[in-house]
């Protein structure tokens, strides 16, 4: 049975220093069905070169450099517009995939839709059962790539209500149908990712865990500093977006804030 080619969607900004370690991991995947697309957006620290010279060895990749400086948003859009699949995957510049983490959500994709499951009831509703979003369980590592031991273990399914209290869907891990997704936001004071999950289960679709570590992520070295902030501002926004009153807005915002800072506080202690 032929199998499916899944789109990989990278959108990248100055991102020489780990592009190549994020590139190899992709790559190695053992399904070998993909379609790589990096977006750049007009990288100015060689990523570009790093870029295109893997372009040149593997006919898989296709690499798209911005004119102008136009956002993460927007790029992740234009991935979303050029893909040819149904399927899509994301991933950052800076995070790493384990080999086996496309063949794992693919085989747990096709096991749930082995039952001729429909992405719409009969009524026109979304089908809950339907894997519209499948993502993993995250690992961690600092910006040096020294690896902690905490995991962010994936529940077996989110649905919308859950995921206003923390944002549990690690954007790099996520495998999911791009006919049923809103377009990013192209708006850089709030979480894009976040707000766009957010509408894909408001909607009535469930997000299902996969629960290993199928993804490292890379955090930033300033994400302990006034960083921190600016994020609460953007998650904040992300309520207020979805028509929240102010006091709804930072009941969620409490309950954010206080699950993310006890997960950086044992990723730190790991």
């Amino acid at each position: 049975m032929a199998r499916d080619t899944i789109t990989v969607i990278m959108a990248v900004y100055n991102v020489a220093a780990t592009i190549t370690e994020t590139l190899r991991s992709v790559l190695n995947q053992t399904y070998r069905e993909l379609s790589i697309l990096i977006i750049d957006d007009c990288s100015t620290d060689g990523s570009d070169f790093i870029l295109k010279n893997f372009a040149k060895e593997d006919s898989r990749i296709s690499y798209v450099r911005m004119t102008t400086n136009q956002g993460v948003a927007y790029m992740r859009n234009y991935g979303l517009d050029h893909a040819k699949t149904d399927w899509v995957a994301f991933l950052d510049g800076d995070d790493i995939w384990r080999e086996d983490k496309i063949e794992k959500q693919v085989s747990f994709r096709d096991r749930m839709l082995r039952g001729d499951v429909p992405m719409y009831l009969e009524n026109g509703d979304p089908n809950p059962d339907y894997p519209a979003v499948i993502f993993s369980s995250t690992a961690y590592m600092d910006y040096k790539g020294n690896r902690y031991g905490y995991i962010l273990h994936a529940p077996d399914s989110v649905k919308y209500k859950k995921l206003l209290k923390q944002n549990v869907i690690s954007f790099s891990s996520a495998l999911t149908n791009k006919t049923i997704l809103d377009k990013f936001p192209v708006d850089g004071n709030l979480h894009e990712d976040f707000y766009m999950w957010l509408l894909l289960l408001k909607k009535g679709f469930v997000a299902y865990g996969i629960d290993e570590p199928l993804l490292t992520y890379r955090i930033d070295r300033d994400s302990a500093s006034g960083n921190k902030w600016a994020a609460a501002k953007k998650n904040y926004n992300v309520y207020k977006k979805l028509r929240f009153g102010s006091i709804k807005s930072l009941y969620y915002m409490f309950c954010y804030a206080r699950r993310n800072s006890a997960k950086y506080k044992r990723i730190k202690n790991s």
